[in-house]
């Protein structure tokens, strides 16, 4: 059985510019017991009306969805296997799993899905695949669907959700140290490891109810990857695999449910 994973993805900066989660995402791939058959990312950076899936082509490409950083940025590679046997394959498992999705595999891959994917497997070994949100069907469908792709698990499958734990780019203090988090940040991360740790599905899926909701996510598109995690991971303990703060209210913290041995 492969774990779960939901990782918040930090910014494009960190494939050049190393730091404490950064060394954490470098750890995680040598902590997988199995290789995987195939990686389903859902990231907050792919959304729409419906439910898709990218990747499934010969040569899967990434796309520099960011702009105003300097000029290496835009020529980064991440180079990932043929997804073309697995995307067809998980096209069918996710028909008989009641999951309706469509197919849009030259979609190119997000840097929620490459930059934490790159420090994972710089020389990537198993083919990405990426599936939409579909974020007006809000976070009990986001749940549902994530309990859908549990048996997937079984088929050698790792799920990775990618977005952040905190997401408050409005707020960030560019001065404030790696690792310090404001006030109001924290109590919400500490509210959600709670809702995580005890399994209390009607207080994740409801984040803007818990302290300091709004601020910590005033759009959610960052919290329903891990919703979306938490689901298919249900049948495991949380772990909490990584803890980090930057610029105060981004919140770096990474968690994990079948994880039998932590990264390093």
């Amino acid at each position: 059985m492969q774990p779960v994973l939901f990782i918040s993805h930090g910014a494009p900066t960190f494939t050049l510019e190393p730091n404490r989660t950064t060394a954490a995402w470098q750890s995680l791939a040598a902590s997988l017991i199995e290789r995987p058959r195939v990686v389903l990312w859902i990231s907050a950076h792919w959304d729409g009306d419906r439910a898709r899936l990218a990747g499934g082509v010969s040569e899967p490409r990434i796309q520099y969805d960011f702009f105003g950083f300097p000029e290496p940025f835009y020529r980064l590679q991440w180079p990932t296997p043929s997804g073309v046997d697995e995307a067809d394959w998980l096209l069918a498992r996710l028909g008989e799993l009641g999951i309706q999705v469509s197919a849009e595999p030259a979609w190119a891959l997000d840097h929620g899905v490459w930059v934490p994917g790159r420090c994972m497997w710089p020389e990537p070994i198993v083919p990405s695949l990426q599936l939409s949100l579909v974020q007006p069907r809000g976070a009990a469908w986001h749940f549902d669907l994530g309990r859908r792709l549990a048996p997937l698990r079984d088929e050698g499958v790792l799920i990775i959700g990618s977005g952040g734990a905190v997401h408050n780019l409005g707020e960030i203090d560019w001065h404030a140290p790696e690792g310090q988090a404001v006030a109001w940040a924290r109590q919400f991360a500490d509210a959600l490891e709670g809702s995580l740790a005890t399994g209390m599905t009607d207080r994740l899926l409801a984040p803007w109810s818990q302290p300091f909701g709004r601020r910590a996510h005033p759009t959610v598109e960052h919290y329903l990857p891990l919703v979306v995690a938490a689901a298919a991971g249900k049948a495991d303990p949380c772990q909490v695999l990584h803890r980090n703060w930057l610029y105060g209210s981004l919140a770096l913290h990474m968690f994990g449910w079948g994880m039998t041995t932590p990264p390093g």
